[in-house]
């Protein structure tokens, strides 16, 4: 587990105005609010926390692994990986649950009932209402046009977070590019085409999934696209 910052660190950085602009009733109310997590770093008005200062508490706050957010903005339907403190739940609560993800294929018969059916799955476990979190929609014909229309389809027929999964260079940035303001998850940049993957992920600001098979080359090209631009990634 990694040293949480005392709520003191952060509220010294604050302008302690108790402007309530937030949603809270004081200051140290928001930067307790602020390390639980029921509140946003964003959510403090620039007119009360300078760029400067605010990059401070950012690094205050910053998780070691830095989550990955992928789905259309301002959806409730948004997927959310990453971002926790401890390995372990006896260490801290996790914040972001496991994502229930399913993989169908763009040559799949009935592939639209298929979503539509995801889409709505509900099931009731101990109390709990569980739901799919994301579709992973594998590229198997390997032609880029069929790939990119068969998004499109599958985008218009459900609000669950979209995995587009591609070997294929072409059809992976022609399908992201198809649906980029649902902000799908690319997969996967590798060594081969982490500069095309890069650039279409930092032209329309989407999220990244890096690949391979050796662990320095997989460092290498997650630095790589760090250098580039690219916001969010997994490995």
């Amino acid at each position: 587990m990694v040293k949480r910052p005392s709520p003191l660190d952060i509220y010294k950085i604050l302008d302690k105005s108790n402007c309530q602009e937030c949603g809270s009733n004081t200051c140290m109310e928001f930067v307790t609010d602020l390390l639980e997590r029921r509140k946003k770093l964003e959510d403090c008005p620039d007119s009360h926390l300078t760029a400067k200062k605010r990059q401070k508490v950012f690094e205050l706050i910053k998780p070691p692994q830095m989550p990955v957010e992928f789905g259309e903005i301002g959806s409730e339907r948004i997927c959310i990986f990453g971002g926790e403190e401890v390995l372990y739940r006896h260490g801290l609560t996790f914040y972001n649950q496991t994502s229930l993800v399913v993989e169908v294929y763009d040559e799949m018969p009935d592939l639209i009932d298929t979503v539509k059916y995801l889409t709505d799955f509900k099931i009731s476990r101990i109390g709990e209402e569980l739901t799919f979190e994301a579709i992973a929609v594998r590229c198997t014909s390997n032609d880029p046009e069929k790939y990119a229309e068969t998004i499109k389809q599958v985008a218009a027929k459900t609000d669950l977070p979209l995995i587009l999964c591609s070997w294929n260079t072409e059809a992976l940035i022609k399908a992201a590019e198809s649906i980029k303001d649902k902000r799908p998850l690319l997969y996967a940049a590798t060594k081969q085409n982490w500069k095309e993957i890069g650039e279409c992920a930092v032209k329309n600001s989407l999220p990244v999934v890096c690949f391979s098979k050796d662990l320095d080359e997989l460092v290498s090209i997650a630095k790589t696209l760090e250098n580039m631009g690219v916001k969010e990634m997994a490995l």
